[in-house]
C-alpha cells in the first residue's frame, strides 16, 4: 500500500472516528445508544438487524431493498433507478447476470450485454460507441469487444474540500484530510457490484470506524 493511502486510512481512524461515532451514538449513562440501536463488540452504537443508519436514526430499507453490511442494497434481479439512489427497479443496467449461461438474465432490450465486473461476476449493460450512449454511472469502454458501457461511479476521484463538493454524485464522501477526493461510501461487502470495476468495498469497522468505502483492493487495510 502506498504511503499516501496508509496516511489516509490512519487519518480516518484517528481523526474521523470521533465525529463518525458521535453521529451514531449519543451518550447517556442509562441509555448509551439511540432507538433501535445496540452496543456492538467494538463499544460503538450499531443499528439493530434489518435497519440502517440515516443521520442519527436507524430506519428500515425501502421497497425491493434489503440490509447488507449496514447499508441498503437492491434485491437480486433489481438495480438502482437512474438518478434516484433510494429506488430499486426490476432489470436495467447493473443487474447481476450469468456470464456462463446461454440465457444471461439480461432481459431488458436496451441492456442485453452481460459484462464481466471481475472475478466471474457479471452485470447487464449496453453496447456503445460513446459515453452519451450509456446510462448514469456508466462510461463507454471502447477497448472491450464489443464496446460496452462500464460501471463507473460518477464523481469518484473528483477533488473536494467539503461534503458539499460531492453533492449530487455517486461518490458522496469527501476525504478532506489528505487526498481531498470524493469517494463512494456505504458500499456492501457482500455485493461486489456496489463498487466500480477494479474496486472493492473496504470495511473499516474493525478499525473503529462505522464506515465502508470503495477502494482498490491493494489499498484496503482490512482486505488482507
Amino acid at each position: 500500500m502506498s504511503s499516501r493511502r496508509v496516511g489516509w486510512f490512519r487519518a480516518l481512524t484517528v481523526g474521523g472516528a470521533v465525529s463518525l461515532l458521535a453521529a451514531s451514538c449519543i451518550y447517556d449513562p442509562d441509555h448509551r445508544c439511540g432507538p433501535n440501536q445496540h452496543l456492538s463488540g467494538l463499544k460503538t452504537c450499531t443499528c439493530d438487524d434489518g435497519l440502517v443508519l440515516q443521520g442519527e436514526t436507524c430506519v428500515p430499507c425501502g421497497e425491493d431493498q434489503i440490509s447488507q453490511g449496514g447499508v441498503c442494497v437492491c434485491k437480486d434481479g433489481y438495480t438502482r433507478a437512474a438518478g434516484d439512489a433510494g429506488t430499486c427497479v426490476l432489470g436495467g443496467p447493473g443487474t447481476p447476470c450469468d456470464l456462463t449461461a446461454s440465457e444471461s438474465g439480461c432481459n431488458d432490450p436496451a441492456y442485453l450485454v452481460c459484462r464481466d465486473h471481475g472475478g466471474g461476476i457479471g452485470y447487464c449493460t449496453a453496447s456503445c460507441t460513446a459515453d452519451n450512449d450509456c446510462p448514469h454511472g456508466f462510461s463507454c469502454d471502447t477497448t472491450s469487444s464489443p464496446a460496452s458501457c462500464k460501471m463507473r461511479a460518477v464523481g469518484e476521484g473528483d477533488k473536494c474540500n467539503a461534503t458539499a463538493d460531492c453533492a449530487g454524485k455517486d461518490a458522496t464522501y469527501c476525504e478532506n484530510t489528505l487526498v481531498h477526493e470524493c469517494l463512494v461510501s456505504g458500499c456492501s461487502t457482500t455485493n461486489a457490484l456496489s463498487c466500480s470495476e477494479g474496486w472493492i468495498c473496504c470495511d473499516l469497522h474493525s478499525l473503529g470506524l462505522a464506515l465502508t468505502l470503495c477502494a482498490p483492493e491493494v489499498d484496503c487495510p482490512t482486505a488482507h
